[in-house]
């Protein structure tokens, strides 16, 4: 299996280090969320004057579109993000807690359920591209966020098996390409 680290890390560093990157990116958009309700919960009028002052104006397609939809679809979306930012800061802690300990079937679970965030994130981002007045920028983001969840998954995956191969001895190689005959003389 070929390194996703190249070598350079141990795949135990490079899962905590996706761990780390996971929960900061999900702590940033939990906060994001609770700013936005609070701000629609306290401040709607002020943002809707704000918004609709120009009819002509074209910016801010996105979140006029949002704020006409009514305040329990509103609200609704808003915990349902923050709901999957709680569950990502959480996976997070257990793949850091299973890639300190070594433990894989901690990193199993992270994977079950980051394949499934990842596969919700998808319809939402195909669903959101399709509706969204700015679909480049937004699809250069969308695809540099898959390219770096697909590579956390191979990381882990690559660390599942490294993990389970040395507990079973059924690999030949240890994470740095060393074969396990040099490593255990």
């Amino acid at each position: 299996m070929v390194h996703p680290c190249c070598g350079f890390i141990p795949l135990e560093i490079g899962c905590k280090i996706v761990s780390i990157v996971d929960a900061i990116g999900a702590m940033f958009g939990a906060v994001t969320s609770i700013v936005v309700v609070l701000g629609i919960a306290f401040f709607r009028e002020e943002l809707e004057d704000e918004l609709y002052r120009d009819k002509t104006d074209t910016k801010n397609y996105e979140l006029k579109k949002f704020m006409e939809q009514p305040v329990g679809i509103q609200y609704s979306m808003l915990v349902l993000s923050e709901l999957v930012c709680i569950v990502e800061i959480i996976v997070a802690v257990v793949l850091f807690q299973g890639a300190r300990t070594r433990n894989a079937s901690k990193c199993i679970f992270w994977f079950r359920i980051h394949c499934a965030l990842l596969f919700l994130g998808i319809l939402f981002s195909v669903v959101t591209i399709i509706y969204a007045e700015e679909r480049i920028v937004l699809a250069i983001a969308v695809v540099i966020g898959l390219l770096y969840q697909c590579y956390s998954l191979w990381i882990v995956r690559a660390f599942i098996h490294q993990v389970n191969s040395l507990k079973f001895n059924v690999d030949d190689e240890d994470d740095q390409g060393v074969p396990l005959q040099e490593v255990q003389k």
